[in-house]
């Protein structure tokens, strides 16, 4: 018998008890398993969406006498990586009653919640149990649930991870609230209850009547019909078609929940990092690409041969032979302008400077420029935006308004700088990222920036309902949208395996590497003498 055959001897059990169905020939050619994991977790982008919403007759998951877990009649929901299927959550029409040895018997189950190997997948849910598409309403449970349960198994940077074979995760919601979750590990014939989850549970949504989900809907809906300036970056959008596919959903909705991740699907379509829906200050799963750390700080404090503490969103320190570094780490609000003033002031005798924006997600651009102005030499052009021209012309902009970076004192440096910048690097830490590329005495190094920009507004939909509009297109220096593609640096660094531990950061050393080819003989203090 076949590792993977004596696995599901184990765990599953296709009963002839449940009346085989016809089955639906699509299912079977819609999904494959060609994903193949080298090297450690690594994250993997996914979506769901109506035709990943199917009908099963029945399932049953049986390991001995340890777990036996009957679901009947059900809706399936999967998420997919291509035509990988991720993760499934089953919604049975009736609690699914849970047996066996496990402390989990006795339950009964209105969601589970399954992670597997997609090598796996076809055996799990066979064809012959799948009795058609199911509704798309099913997607507003699946997509909070999937929301919720994610970073509990196997993932990386909040994404699915490819699990080993064998490997799988049953978290289920009970009826009676207690959240039960088990580890089954086919390679050691075992399975674990994390009793740990038992009171993580998925915090029920506000009551909310059909007319009130409508009109969050439609007022969101209208907001970026008149204000969202990048329907000419994605031409294949329908806006009025995203809108037929989604309102009924909305109609549908009962809680505040179900409404928020009904237009939180009509948003996904944008593509945008920007266009986002919370429910009472947590998201909706928005719509994310994976976007890779170049940053170990653990690392950047070996290679300085400092300590830094973070505070007020800025660290800083400096290396022995008198580089300085400043990390800003978030432009949440006016503190880290003046906890920047006093790390520079504090670094103003080093001879050169390293300023890292790798892990700033952004915050108010104009904070970023009172930050910047410290280092510039005159006004300079950084950017250009640009907003919607007319209301009733989705994809006319109106002209391009230059962005200038100012000079701000009490004295400028203008030693050399070397900025970090990766993926991580977004929004308004972007726009920093620009208006110090814009400085001749300034080299950006690492990676191209996240590439999203929007200068939102928060509409507030009523019901704790709030979302996030992008109202511009932004640009580079040149009049070349940002969006997608971020601001490449002058000088790219390519990771290597190690290059980013507990003990290294390679971009650091690699810009340490950089400021130190100055001649020591014209080496100058960043802080200018006093005359």
């Amino acid at each position: 018998m076949s590792r993977s055959t004596s696995l599901l001897a184990l765990l599953l059990c296709g009963a002839p008890a449940l009346a085989a169905a016809a089955g639906d020939p699509t299912f079977d050619a819609r999904y494959g398993a060609s994903l193949v994991r080298k090297g450690p977790l690594a994250p993997l982008e996914w979506t769901t969406g109506p035709e990943h919403v199917w009908r099963i007759s029945g399932l049953e998951f049986v390991r001995g006498g340890e777990l036996s877990f009957v679901v009947g009649e059900a809706t399936l929901v999967l998420g997919v990586h291509g035509e990988n299927p991720l993760w499934a959550v089953i919604l049975p029409d009736q609690p699914a009653p849970i047996s066996g040895r496990t402390a989990a018997a006795g339950s009964l189950v209105s969601a589970a919640w399954l992670r597997f190997h997609p090598r796996e997948f076809r055996e799990l849910f066979p064809s012959t149990r799948v009795t058609g598409q199911g509704p798309a309403r099913a997607l507003l449970a699946a997509r909070r649930i999937a929301a919720h349960k994610l970073g509990s198994s196997w993932q990386a940077d909040g994404f699915p991870a490819l699990p080993d074979p064998g490997a799988w995760v049953l978290d289920c919601d009970t009826t009676a609230g207690p959240r039960r979750f088990l580890a089954i590990d086919g390679a050691r014939n075992s399975i674990q209850y994390m009793a740990a989850f038992e009171r993580r549970t998925l915090p029920p949504g506000e009551p909310l009547d059909a007319a009130a989900a409508l009109a969050a809907f439609d007022r969101t809906w209208s907001r970026f019909d008149a204000v969202y300036a990048k329907f000419a970056l994605r031409p294949e959008v329908d806006w009025d078609a995203v809108r037929a596919t989604w309102r009924p959903l909305a109609e549908g909705a009962t809680t505040t929940w179900e409404a928020g991740t009904a237009i939180g699907l009509a948003l996904e379509t944008l593509r945008d990092l920007h266009a986002w829906v919370q429910v009472d200050g947590e998201f909706c799963a928005p719509y994310q690409r994976v976007r890779p750390a170049n940053v170990s700080f653990a690392g950047t404090q070996a290679v300085l041969g400092a300590s830094l503490e973070p505070a007020r969103q800025i660290a800083h320190g400096r290396t022995k032979d008198g580089v300085g570094y400043i990390a800003s780490l978030s432009l949440a609000d006016e503190s880290c302008v003046e906890a920047f003033d006093e790390a520079l002031e504090a670094l103003g005798d080093c001879w050169a400077l390293v300023l890292d924006l790798r892990m700033n997600g952004g915050g108010n651009e104009a904070l970023a420029q009172r930050m910047a102005g410290r280092f510039a030499d005159k006004p300079r052009v950084y950017s250009h935006s640009q907003v919607r021209a007319d209301p009733a012309e989705r994809t006319k902009l109106g002209p391009k308004t230059a962005r200038t970076l100012e000079p701000r004192g009490p004295w400028r440096w203008g030693q050399p700088v070397a900025v970090l910048q990766g993926r991580r690097t977004m929004s308004s830490a972007e726009s920093f990222v620009a208006m110090m590329a814009a400085l001749p005495t300034v080299t950006t190094m690492g990676d191209a920036t996240a590439g999203s920009s929007g200068n939102p507004e928060l509409l507030d939909c009523g019901h704790g309902i709030v979302v996030s509009v992008p109202r511009w297109n932004d640009l580079d220096a040149a009049g070349k949208p940002i969006e997608d593609v971020g601001l490449p640096p002058k000088v790219r660094f390519q990771p290597q395996p190690a290059s980013f531990t507990s003990e290294a950061d390679g971009l650091v050393s690699a810009a340490l590497e950089h400021l130190r080819k100055q001649s020591k003989g014209v080496r100058r203090a960043g802080k200018p003498a006093k005359k």
